[in-house]
């Protein structure tokens, strides 16, 4: 018995030595000043209606977006691979000085090289829009053309080589996440009694720079249960995506990157202006958008980026409960390394939001500097 545990003890010490986690993460702080109002205003999603506040000026400073990780990586065993992922920020609520700490990411992946296999389980970035445009900001322009969150999930992920080119193909069940109502409590998600299903097939072709191009084609499908009565009248409303993003390499310094996508009931995944479900009729709620952006850098000690993206409820859905209708944004950013660790960056932002109450659009014009440090 004492030599059984001492073969264990043994053998998880191993386990542990082979162990390492490498720490990462930035120190930043965020500025900004609006001409108008945003929200929410430490991040940027679309502008504030201006019947009642027109030309509302703000100015907001905030470090929640200082970010904290570890990268796992196992030992390996048996031809297989094992690595982790735990990273959080700061945006999970409280007083602007109080700041609570937010989950991010945190999964395990085993994978088969040889196989070319991997099986992936925790929280992680959607594979239905995988893109984030080239911005600072911490929203990275969702509800303005970007689409995909980070949802719990399991993700099966299979790759083939074809010639000097690549396939991936990755399917994943996906945990539903939906804000509650004022007047409904409950989790729509959960209660339809199964996940989402999401999917991607990815192309990696050899380009003329030393990047690849790449070509993806993703989606998901999923129903929510909205309970709208305590004696029992459920609601069963759809959801679906259909993405395509693009990353094509120009230059060695300057690629072109974007998605455009479509779907209904998509708030759920940080579009259509978080608008899921027309609550008049219970019909999910279609919408369309997309980015595009150019980054070029480095040069020396600069980086730079510009693009535009638009999210836009279909006009046959905009029903009363509905009145953010269109959101686009424009943006030029610039960026200088002081040291290899330390860059100061200054974004600016044009927003145009459309509402349906409203005969004249909300504008805003935004100034942001940051100052990271990354370690």
């Amino acid at each position: 018995m004492f030599k059984v545990l001492a073969v264990l003890l043994m053998a998880s010490g191993i386990a542990a030595a082979a162990t390492t986690v490498e720490p990462y993460g930035f120190v930043k702080l965020d500025s900004s000043w609006d001409d108008s109002r945003m929200s929410t205003g430490n991040y940027a999603r679309w502008v504030e209606a201006e019947d009642t506040n027109k030309n509302d000026s703000e100015f907001n400073m905030t470090a929640n977006h200082s970010r904290l990780g570890l990268r796992i990586t196992g030992q390996d065993f048996g031809g297989m691979k094992t690595r982790g992922l735990i990273e959080g920020d700061f945006y999970g609520g409280g007083a602007e000085n109080k700041s609570n700490p937010m989950m991010r990411h945190a999964w395990a992946e085993v994978s088969w090289p040889a196989w070319d296999f991997a099986v992936l389980g925790g929280q992680t970035s959607d594979i239905n829009g995988p893109l984030d445009p080239p911005v600072l900001d911490p929203n990275v322009l969702r509800s303005a053309g970007n689409i995909g969150y980070r949802h719990p999930q399991v993700r099966l992920t299979k790759g083939f080589k074809i010639g000097d080119s690549r396939v991936d193909f990755a399917v994943a069940a996906v945990r539903d996440v939906v804000a509650s109502s004022t007047w409904f409590t409950g989790d729509s998600g959960a209660d339809a009694g199964y996940p989402f299903g999401a999917s991607r097939l990815g192309v990696f072709v050899p380009g003329w720079t030393r990047q690849p191009v790449v070509v993806g084609i993703s989606g998901s499908l999923g129903v929510e249960e909205w309970d709208t009565s305590k004696a029992g009248n459920p609601k069963y409303v759809r959801s679906w995506t259909g993405v395509v993003d693009l990353s094509l390499p120009l230059l060695d310094a300057l690629v072109l990157k974007g998605e455009g996508w479509m779907g209904e009931n998509v708030a759920n995944f940080g579009a259509a202006m978080l608008q899921g479900i027309s609550f008049s009729n219970w019909e999910p709620i279609r919408a369309k958008g997309g980015w595009l952006a150019l980054a070029a850098g480095p040069y020396k000690f600069w980086k730079f980026s510009a693009g535009t993206g638009v999210d836009r409820i279909n006009d046959e859905d905009i029903h009363a409960s509905i009145d953010k209708k269109r959101n686009q944004s424009v943006f030029g950013t610039a960026s200088y390394d002081i040291t290899p660790a330390s860059m100061v960056a200054l974004e600016l932002y044009s927003f145009v939001t459309e509402y349906r109450s409203s005969d004249k659009n909300a504008e805003a014009f935004r100034a942001a500097v940051s100052f990271i440090h990354r370690f």
